[in-house]
This record gives C-alpha cells, structure tokens and sequence, in this order.
C-alpha cells in the first residue's frame, strides 16, 4: 500500500499494482491488516485494477488461502494489463476453441 500511495514512478507503481492483484487473490491477511487494505482498496475507486483486487480480496476472505501459487499465465494476464485468461483447446481433428 506504501507502494502505491504518492508514487511519483510511473513503471513502479504499475508493478506495484500487479503485485497488490497477484497477492490479494492468493491468501488472507492478517485481521490487523485486513480493515486497512480494505479501506485502502476502496479509496481507489477510479482504479480499476484497485477493485478487481477488491474483488479478489473479498474472494480469499469468503473461501480461503489458495492451495498453489499463480501460474505464470496469470503473471504474463496481469503484466499484459488483462483480466481474462483463455485458453486454447486443440482437438484430435485438428479443430481448435478458445475457452
């Protein structure tokens, strides 16, 4: 959150904020932290990185720490500024779908 608050560096607040995604999808903080982050998400409501990560927050709160840590495609989504990960399903007739 120190990150990203009054950071003059473009590039380092970028990657602040997709660590703040990456890292707010994977495990609950503590109770202690758990009130200021959540204050602190809020307060970003023009971002839109900041409610996705609110989202994702509220997510981990409801169901739990995550059993593994992120893919590397969901690095590379987040890096590349998206939200949504596809994958392509190729298929033995040599179709293909993106799912």
């Amino acid at each position: 959150m120190k990150q990203l608050t009054g950071n003059r560096t473009r590039l380092s607040e970028e990657r602040g904020w997709e660590l703040m995604f990456l890292v707010t999808g994977l495990f609950p903080c503590s109770a202690e932290l758990e009130k200021e982050l959540q204050k602190f998400l809020q307060s970003r409501k023009t971002s839109e990185v900041a409610q996705d990560c609110l989202l994702r927050f509220q997510r981990v709160l409801a169901s739990g720490a995550r059993r593994y840590p992120p893919h590397q495609v969901e690095v590379e989504a987040i890096q590349h500024k998206h939200k949504h990960i596809y994958h392509r399903i190729y298929f033995p007739d040599d179709s293909n779908d993106v799912s």
